[in-house]
Order: structure tokens, then sequence, then C-alpha cells
């Protein structure tokens, strides 16, 4: 008989690894990411007010919550919590 007939839970299996999380890879992807969203975001931000108005720039910044609410259940297996989710939908909204 089948573990769901007999009214037991299947065995869980090893967690499923979806991005390297340890290692010389995972540091690179991390001292990348603080670089990125410290250094280049601000400075390309700044740049980008040379060819757009802030009033059409700003919204986009709000973007960043957003795009770790898509990405980090397929990238690191992490699933977003109910105010993230709700934020960014309401970013996404425009309220």
């Amino acid at each position: 008989s089948s573990p769901a007939s007999n009214g037991t839970q299947p065995e869980a299996g090893p967690p499923i690894r979806r991005f390297c999380t340890k290692g010389l890879i995972a540091k690179v992807f991390l001292l990348g990411g603080m670089i990125g969203m410290s250094v280049l975001n601000p400075v390309f931000s700044v740049l980008a007010m040379k060819y757009a108005s802030p009033s059409i720039l700003a919204p986009f910044s709000g973007l960043t919550l957003v795009w770790i609410v898509l990405f980090s259940q397929p990238l690191i297996g992490e699933r977003p919590s109910t105010p993230q989710i709700l934020a960014s939908t309401l970013i996404v909204v425009g309220e």
C-alpha cells in the first residue's frame, strides 16, 4: 500500500539546492551583489539622470523589492513572506 493510503507521511528527501550556497562561487555572488547594490546602483542612477528626469526614474528604484520577491524562490529556494508579496504587488500596481 502507498504511504498516503495508510495515513503516514512519506519520508522527506534531502532539500533541493537551487543555487550554490557555499564555497567560492557563493562568495563571488555575495561580493558581486554587495558591490552592485551599494556602489554600481547609485552610480548608474545618478548617470541616468543625465538622460531622464528624476520623476521618471524614481519609480524604478522601487522595483528592487519586486525583483527580490520574484527571483528569491527560484534562485535560492527562499519563499517570500506575505508582507513582501503584498508590498511588491502594491509597487507594481502603483499605490
